[in-house]
């Protein structure tokens, strides 16, 4: 996984269910800079904490596109770090199982707070979705 300033670009998927097409734009996007060697952070905020959830992944948003679950796959296997903003998770997305008092997420990916991506733009190319 590239150490924080090695990063080419950060990605950040605000949109979930009610803007799916610009979520799997999101997501898609992220794929094809990570396969294409770019180091890439993807940071789901506000409704795009949902695609965090184990739960929400498994169905095609859009016809002949990829699952949100297998793009978080293709990126994970890529080397991308995908982070997801712990206080969205908790406003946004009410179908996460707990496992103690900790919200389940999808393997691979961690709690971040929004300030991290914010002091990130700072640095690198960032797009958001």
């Amino acid at each position: 996984m590239a150490e924080e300033e090695d990063f080419d670009i950060q990605i950040i998927i605000a949109s979930g269910y009610k803007n799916y097409e610009k979520a799997t734009l999101g997501f898609a996007t992220a794929c094809a800079c990570a396969t294409s060697g770019g180091k890439v952070v993807v940071f789901l905020s506000m409704e795009g904490a949902v695609f965090a959830a184990e739960s929400e992944t498994k169905v095609a948003l859009i016809p002949n596109f990829e699952t949100i679950e297998r793009y978080t796959d293709i990126l994970l296997e890529a080397g991308a770090k995908i982070e997801v903003c712990s206080t969205c998770a908790e406003n946004f997305v009410p179908t996460f199982e707990m496992v103690g008092s900790q919200k389940k997420i999808k393997k691979g990916l961690e709690f971040a707070g929004l300030s991290t991506a914010a002091i990130r733009a700072l640095k690198i190319k960032t797009m958001v979705f």
